[in-house]
């Protein structure tokens, strides 16, 4: 279990016993105002710890790249001998993983987006991967480096691939079709500037 994760559990004790000790004060007044009080209290504080925890190089990647996110949670992973963090961040109503090197450089990101938040040129490699299918969700995995022999190597041109799964039939089973694409037309939506979100 990492660091992180500990410490979130040590807060969750800590404001579930405060919540009892208030509980019975606040019921007359405001039933849920205790509990929505000690709430944004504690996500707040969990996430300002592990953004804390972060090194400096990736904490600020995460401030430049994702201005509207919190972090959630890391893990940190030895890629090819290159130390890298793996980030869960919440954005607005949508959770993202990415990966950043300890240097601060980006490796993967990936998030669900709905089809409208997708380029135009996007939108139709899905709609034509489906046919008359129709779309249950839509994974989004953005490769913009990678580990190498201990070093960290920026792409020349991101890659990335679409997990849409879609259903043809009322009862028939989802299916998952990958959908590759080219070039970093995808990173707005996925950084959360402009773009469709999905909760």
């Amino acid at each position: 279990m990492n660091t992180a994760t500990t410490r979130q559990r040590r807060y969750a004790v800590a404001a579930l016993a405060l919540l009892a000790a208030v509980s019975p004060l606040r019921a007359e007044e405001n039933p849920t105002a205790g509990i929505e009080l000690l709430l944004s209290a504690f996500l707040a504080a969990s996430n300002r710890d592990c953004q804390d925890l972060l090194p400096e190089a990736v904490a600020k990647t995460v401030r430049e790249r994702f201005p509207e996110a919190s972090v959630l949670n890391f893990d940190r992973n030895h890629r090819r001998g290159v130390l890298c963090y793996d980030v869960i961040l919440q954005q607005l109503e949508r959770r993202t993983r990415i990966e950043i090197a300890a240097d601060g450089s980006v490796g993967e990101i990936q998030s669900k987006l709905s089809l409208a938040s997708l380029p135009a040129a996007h939108q139709a490699l899905v709609l034509a991967a489906t046919a008359d299918g129709e779309l249950r969700s839509i994974d989004t995995h953005l490769r913009l480096g990678l580990a190498r022999e201990g070093t960290f190597v920026l792409l020349d041109e991101p890659v990335g691939f679409y997990d849409v799964r879609y259903q043809r039939g009322g009862d028939e089973r989802a299916r998952l079709v990958k959908v590759p694409f080219k070039g970093d037309q995808a990173l707005a939506a996925l950084t959360g500037v402009g773009g469709g979100l999905v909760p």
